[in-house]
């Protein structure tokens, strides 16, 4: 288990479950979350859960930083899925639709299955 105050992060199977300890991602907080994340999914050949749960909000910047993340994943032939999703962020998904382009699923199980 890994753990600092912005991403806290353990293995399930072959897949590295993470979840951001924040409930804004600005522009503040977006490179850090980026670096831990992508360290956070070579630890176990890319392929990586991100739990939304605790996001309240997220800036544009922290958007992007996603967007980067599930491309740079993608690029090292891992995959990267979202889950617990509050229906207030998910509608900024939406509104964005970035809800066609990220991997986003309803629960952990879920997400450790997709990852893979």
């Amino acid at each position: 288990m890994s753990q600092s105050s912005f991403v806290t992060s353990g293995l399930v199977g072959n897949v590295m479950v993470a979840r951001l300890e924040r409930e804004k991602i600005t522009e503040h907080e977006c490179q850090v979350i980026l670096a831990e994340l992508t360290n956070a999914a070579a630890q176990c050949h890319n392929h990586l859960a991100v739990d939304l749960s605790m996001v309240t909000l997220i800036a544009s910047a922290g958007l992007g930083a996603l967007i980067t993340l599930n491309k740079t994943i993608k690029g090292k032939g891992g995959k990267v899925v979202f889950f617990n999703m509050s229906d207030d962020l998910m509608q900024v998904f939406k509104l964005t639709r970035l809800n066609t382009l990220l991997s986003i699923v309803k629960d952990r199980d879920a997400a450790v299955k997709a990852a893979l």
